[in-house]
C-alpha cells in the first residue's frame, strides 16, 4: 500500500501544478542549467510497442525523484498510435487535474498513475505543436517525449533540447541502429545513454498503467543521468 501511495500521490512539499505559470518547452539545459540527478526534460527513443509504458514509468520516476506532484509523457510513435485503453487505470489527483488541463487544449490526454499520458499526433509538425501545449500545460512538471521507432528529422530541434536522451534498443540488435537512433544531434547536446530493454507483456502492461516501473527502465534512466554528470 505505500508503493501505491508513492506512486499515486504528491510527497509533502511536492510543487503544485498552479504555482507556476508559463511555457517550457526548451529544457533546463537550453537555459544554462545542467542536468543534475532529476532531469527535468528527458527524450526516450525506442521500439513503437514499448513507448507508452517507457514513457509512463520514466515521467513516474521523474516525477517521484524531483518530488513534482505528476509528471507527463508525451508519447510519439511513427505507427499508427494505440487507442487508450477502455478501463479506467488508478490515477493520481495531480495526475487527472493535469489530464483535464491537456483536454481541454485539444490534446488526446489520460491519467495513468502518477502520470499524465498525452498521444502525440502521428504528424510531427501537429506532433511538435502539440508537444509545445502539452509542456505548457505541465510545467514545472517533469517532461518525458517518447518516440517510437524511426523518428523524422522535424524532431531533432527539440530532442536537442533536452536534459538527457536515451536509446532503448531490443536486445540483440545491430549497435549500428542505435548509433543510427542518435544520429542528428549535435555533439554539444544533450547526454545520451543506450542501453539494451527488454519488457515483458505483464512489466509492459503495468508500465502502462502506472503501476509499476520494471528495473529495467529505472537501471536505463540511472545510466542516463549518470552520462549527463
Amino acid at each position: 500500500m505505500r508503493a501505491l501511495r508513492d506512486f499515486l500521490l504528491a510527497p509533502p512539499g511536492a510543487a503544485s501544478l498552479e504555482t507556476r505559470a508559463g511555457a517550457r518547452l526548451v529544457s533546463p539545459v537550453a537555459a544554462g542549467r545542467s542536468a543534475t540527478v532529476s532531469p527535468a526534460a528527458v527524450a526516450v527513443l525506442c521500439d513503437a510497442a514499448d513507448a507508452r509504458a517507457v514513457g509512463v514509468a520514466v515521467a513516474t520516476l521523474l516525477a517521484r525523484r524531483s518530488r513534482a506532484a505528476c509528471g507527463l509523457a508525451c508519447v510519439w510513435s511513427a505507427s499508427l498510435a494505440p487507442a487508450h485503453p477502455e478501463a479506467r487505470p488508478l490515477a493520481g489527483r495531480a495526475a487527472r487535474r493535469l489530464a483535464a488541463a491537456l483536454a481541454g487544449r485539444g490534446l488526446t490526454a489520460r491519467a495513468c498513475g502518477r502520470v499524465a499520458v498525452v498521444t502525440l499526433d502521428g504528424d510531427p509538425p501537429v506532433a511538435l505543436a502539440g508537444a509545445g501545449r502539452a509542456a505548457a500545460a505541465a510545467d514545472p512538471a517533469p517532461v518525458v517525449l517518447v518516440l517510437g521507432g524511426p523518428r523524422p528529422a522535424a524532431f531533432d530541434a527539440l530532442l536537442a533540447e533536452q536534459d538527457a536522451v536515451l536509446v532503448l534498443t531490443r536486445p540483440g540488435a545491430d549497435p549500428a541502429m542505435a548509433a543510427l537512433a542518435a544520429g542528428g544531434l549535435p555533439d554539444a547536446g544533450p547526454a545520451r545513454a543506450v542501453r539494451a530493454l527488454a519488457l515483458g507483456p505483464a512489466a509492459r502492461a503495468l508500465a502502462t498503467a502506472g503501476l509499476a516501473v520494471p528495473a529495467p527502465v529505472r537501471r536505463a534512466l540511472d545510466a542516463a543521468v549518470e552520462v549527463g554528470r
